[in-house]
């Protein structure tokens, strides 16, 4: 039987809005749609330029609120999960073992076995454990150089 690891750690604000970025690549839906937005940003640009008409900074204004809308957004929507979800603010305690990965707060605790796990991915800031395309347990490095 090999040792298990565990890794405990503080999944910070800054740790959520990094690896939700970070998962974006991964889903095609989640690349359609944050691509779709600020594809919207550049035909208002195109159209106006296309007509002839000067770019004003009202129109520049428009078209940089578009291309942030969908980055501000996923930031938003963090900000109140976090804010309102006590259990979003909980240490985590990942456990590696034969069985698979198993994730224990104190308000929870589940485990993904090992057939569960379709692709395990190592970036510059987390080490990624999918389980369903776009979703995965994001593990910051910085835990794993600990452990």
């Amino acid at each position: 039987m090999r040792s298990n690891i565990e890794l405990s750690f503080p999944y910070t604000f800054l740790d959520r809005v990094m690896a939700e970025f970070v998962l974006i690549p991964d889903s095609k839906f989640k690349v359609f749609i944050h691509s779709l937005i600020p594809l919207i940003g550049v035909t208002i640009l195109t159209l106006l330029l296309w007509q002839g008409k000067t770019v004003s900074l009202d129109s520049w204004l428009v078209v940089l609120g578009i291309f942030f809308f969908g980055p501000g957004l996923i930031v938003f929507g963090l900000c109140i999960n976090y804010i309102t979800n006590k259990a979003s603010r909980e240490p985590f305690t990942y456990m590696f073992d034969d069985n698979g990965i198993r994730v224990s707060a104190i308000s929870h605790e589940f485990t993904h076995r090992w057939p569960a796990i379709s692709k395990v991915k190592p970036t510059q800031r987390y080490l990624l454990f999918f389980f369903a395309p776009g979703a995965a347990h994001c593990i910051p490095m910085r835990a794993v150089k600990n452990a």
